[in-house]
């Protein structure tokens, strides 16, 4: 149980973390998910529906309004600051019941994103920067398909069929994002879908290890993002209260040098203190 006097520092904390969000969101360059103004808005959102103010929702509309009109062609594809992780970030605001999603929007992000997967220079399978982000789109996209058969497996199948074909080129970070990648996948596949899948990777030997992976160890938010993806194959659970209260003590939430974003600034800062005190659920991690 979270005691009055906690809940009090914690309060006072997210009154702090909305205050330079407010004041500094609008001028972070990135219109992405896990370092731009995609993941800060997720922050708003949450933050609204705890603190029952209407400036914070006003201020979260007002910053997907903004990413939406950076959107151009030469904006980047990817999932850390590109159109995947913001088709990402906008399904989980639907999902949530945060906004109302609109056809037109996929339809555009549906053809950028297919357009660039039919260009073989694409050589990264990276989670931000690379193959398995774009498929996280096309995941979430077989997700709001109501039909099994849904045309956006064929990316999927396209992804993991290269992964395999090249696997033993690349980096455990690589084949850690794709294992996740792949488990995620499974969840969703029917029956025979899982057997087809099952038969591309049956030649891939890969076994994670409890090594923390490089883009996870450089800060809290990271390591608990990392605790959380190992939940989805080892079946366990996680103490996420006891970990972000130790994180709050042992670290004072300074203004100075702290990033804005996800990852490693004040919108996963925020988060973490709405996930201590259930007033946010800790799925918001799988984004990461």
């Amino acid at each position: 149980m979270y005691d009055k006097e906690n809940l009090a520092l914690v309060d006072k904390q997210l009154s702090i973390i909305a205050d330079n969000l407010i004041l500094n969101g609008t001028l972070v360059e990135s219109p992405g998910l896990i370092y731009g103004k995609m993941g800060i808005a997720l922050f708003f959102f949450h933050y609204a529906h705890f603190s029952k103010e209407k400036l914070y929702e006003n201020y979260g509309y007002e910053l997907i309004q903004v990413i939406l009109s950076q959107i151009h062609k030469d904006t980047p594809i990817w999932y850390g600051d590109g159109l995947a992780g913001i088709g990402v970030g906008i399904n989980y605001l639907i999902k949530n019941r945060f906004v109302i999603g609109n056809d037109e929007i996929w339809f555009d992000m549906d053809k950028r994103l297919a357009d660039a997967f039919e260009d073989r220079r694409i050589k990264n399978f990276d989670l931000y920067n690379g193959l398995i982000g774009l498929g996280m789109y096309w995941l979430l996209r077989v997700k709001q398909s109501l039909s099994k058969e849904s045309s956006f497996w064929i990316y999927i199948f396209k992804i993991i069929e290269r992964f395999v074909s090249e696997s033993f080129l690349l980096s455990y970070e690589i084949q850690y994002d794709m294992f996740l990648f792949i488990q995620k996948v499974l969840i969703e596949a029917d029956d025979n879908t899982c057997r087809e899948i099952k038969k591309i990777i049956k030649d891939w030997q890969f076994y994670p290890s409890k090594t923390t992976i490089l883009r996870y160890s450089r800060n809290f938010i990271g390591k608990l993002a990392n605790n959380y993806h190992k939940t989805v194959f080892e079946h366990s659970s996680v103490n996420y209260s006891s970990l972000i209260q130790k994180h709050i003590r042992e670290k004072e939430l300074d203004s100075t040098g702290i990033n804005m974003g996800l990852l490693d600034g004040y919108a996963g800062e925020g988060l973490l203190r709405l996930t201590l005190i259930n007033k946010c659920n800790p799925s918001w991690l799988e984004l990461l």
